[in-house]
């Protein structure tokens, strides 16, 4: 499969998941994950799905506005997602 399709399907899924249900994320990270969000590292799956849930905001639509998948040699694909939230 193209790489870049999967790329397209995994971020729709991300900020799908994200915006309705952020518990949902957790199997999509594992404990050697890293997210930075607002200046803070936070490695680990329940680190981070404790940190996303507990932004302050009740509901969050994402614009997707960029997917670009970067290829590592015999390693999956690293993906950098760019998205606009609009925030309620």
């Amino acid at each position: 499969m193209d790489p870049d399709a999967v790329v397209k399907v995994f971020v729709e899924h991300y900020y799908t998941t994200f915006n309705s249900n952020q518990e949902g994320l957790a199997n999509l990270y594992q404990e050697s994950s890293m997210l930075t969000l607002e200046g803070q590292n936070i490695q680990g799956s329940q680190s981070i799905v404790a940190k996303l849930t507990s932004l302050p905001f009740q509901q969050c639509q994402h614009a997707i506005t960029a997917v670009d998948c970067q290829s590592r040699r015999r390693q999956p694909p690293t993906h950098r997602r760019a998205a606009r939230p609009q925030i309620d």
